[in-house]
């Protein structure tokens, strides 16, 4: 494999956490990272993106009850990247692993993550739904059979689950570049990651048993809106990434795809049955169609 590492143990892992007003939820995730079990040194890097509620109140709790917890003032510029690289910028492990501040990681999570890094540049670890969303919301994501692998993306290159990933910091510094960053109008910087990684020929592994139970956005507006920020990415990146192979699927398959949305879309509404799914469909084709406009490029 491409970029294989010589196995390895951290000397020290930095779990970093971007979040901005997450006081609803975040108590939960810092206590399934407070039990956390691991054989090596690890330290909680929590970056606050300019929080007005009670969010870094609820982080401060946490601080002596973790082997070692840094606060970090991100509030500089909005946005979760800039967050997660002040994180890492103020952090101090040779391995780095990012969750989200409104998730739970499962028991035995972190140790799962750090031996699937162990001969790997980079590590993905497993999403759960069902412990915290409803049947609905789940089956309202067209993307839901992805959760227990490696997600791919047009071409079938993989990336990493973006709440539930590893690197080494060595290669965090030559794959991270601000300037890659996807346009604000587009969602999907996991599959930025996944590109990176296959650009400067390093691993990508998965580890099925560092699993993380992933919590949905609640089904209506907002997820449409996600799943449009997603479609609108593909094009970006098949335009970008071309030479490694992520390209626009064939008309064909495209083809083949309309017609089962469509009918089943026209079927849902009429009995309004699984009509979240289909209109999560559309919007993901509707933002596919709006980033070919805005790259020109052909990428349905």
């Amino acid at each position: 494999m491409a970029g294989m590492t010589a196995r390895r143990s951290p000397s020290l892992v930095s779990v970093v956490i971007a979040v901005l007003n997450g006081e609803e939820l975040f108590a939960a995730q810092l206590e399934s990272l407070v039990a956390q079990q691991v054989d090596v040194p690890w330290e909680l890097v929590v970056a606050d993106n300019g929080s007005t509620d009670r969010t870094v109140d609820i982080a401060k709790r946490f601080a002596s009850r973790v082997p070692h917890f840094v606060l970090v003032d991100a509030s500089q510029q909005r946005g979760k990247q800039f967050a997660v690289r002040q994180g890492v910028a103020a952090s101090e492990g040779d391995l780095l692993a990012f969750v989200d501040h409104d998730d739970i990681c499962a028991p035995g999570w972190l140790a799962a993550l750090v031996a699937g890094a162990a001969d790997v540049d980079a590590v993905s670890g497993a999403l759960e739904l069902t412990a915290l969303n409803e049947p609905a919301e789940i089956a309202a994501r067209p993307w839901v059979h992805i959760v227990d692998k490696l997600p791919q993306m047009l071409g079938g290159l993989p990336f990493p689950h973006a709440g539930n990933w590893a690197v080494w910091r060595d290669v965090w510094d030559t794959i991270d570049r601000p300037e890659g960053d996807l346009p604000h109008w587009a969602m999907g910087d996991d599959r930025v990651i996944g590109c990176m990684l296959a650009r400067e020929g390093k691993s990508l592994g998965f580890a099925p048993d560092a699993v993380v139970h992933y919590r949905l956005r609640p089904v209506g507006t907002a997820t449409r809106h996600q799943m449009r920020l997603y479609g609108r990415a593909d094009p970006v990146l098949a335009k970008r990434y071309q030479d490694l192979g992520v390209r626009a699927e064939p008309l064909g398959r495209v083809l083949r795809r309309y017609a089962d949305i469509v009918p089943r879309a026209l079927k849902a509404w009429a009995e309004r049955d699984d009509a979240h799914w289909a209109r999560s469909e559309i919007a993901y084709s509707l933002g596919r169609l709006e980033g070919s406009i805005r790259c020109r490029v052909l990428c349905l």
